[in-house]
C-alpha cells in the first residue's frame, strides 16, 4: 500500500548550501519543494541551530511548517533534520572527496523510513 507524505518542515543541512549570505534555501524534485529558513543559526557544532522548514506536495498544495531544525555533520554526510510527533523529516547531503552531491529527503515514521527521494536546487536538475 502507497503511502502519501506530507513534507513540510526541511532544513537544508549542506554546508555548500548553507552560507550566511542566503536566508533560505529551496530544494525540489517533481513532487516536493522544500524551503529551508535560518541556516545561519547553526554554529558548527554538531546538533544544534534552529532552523524552520516548509515542505509542499506539488500534486496536491499539501504544506508543512516545522521549527527547531538541527544539523549535524560527520563522516561526508551532513543532516538537517526536524521532528512532527512520530514523524522526522530530514534533509541529508553526502559529500564526496570530488565535491560531488547527492541530497535527499527523508521521511522516518519512527525508526521505519517511509520516503527517500532526491532533490535538487532548483537549477541545478
Amino acid at each position: 500500500m502507497m503511502k502519501t507524505v506530507f513534507v513540510t518542515a526541511l532544513t537544508a543541512i549542506s554546508l555548500a548550501f548553507a552560507t550566511p549570505a542566503f536566508s533560505e534555501t529551496v530544494l525540489e524534485n517533481e513532487e516536493y519543494k522544500i524551503t529551508i529558513f535560518n541556516e545561519e543559526s547553526w554554529s558548527g557544532v554538531n546538533g544544534t541551530g534552529n532552523l524552520f522548514y516548509e515542505g509542499c506536495n506539488k500534486n496536491n498544495g499539501d504544506c508543512l511548517s516545522l521549527t527547531g531544525g538541527k544539523i549535524t555533520c560527520r563522516e561526508g554526510i551532513c543532516s538537517s533534520w526536524w521532528t512532527n510527533g512520530n514523524y522526522y523529516y530530514i534533509i541529508e547531503e553526502v559529500i564526496s572527496q570530488d565535491g560531488y552531491e547527492e541530497v535527499y529527503l527523508i521521511v522516518r515514521e519512527g525508526s521505519n523510513v517511509i520516503l527517500k527521494t532526491p532533490v535538487y536546487l532548483p537549477y541545478c536538475h
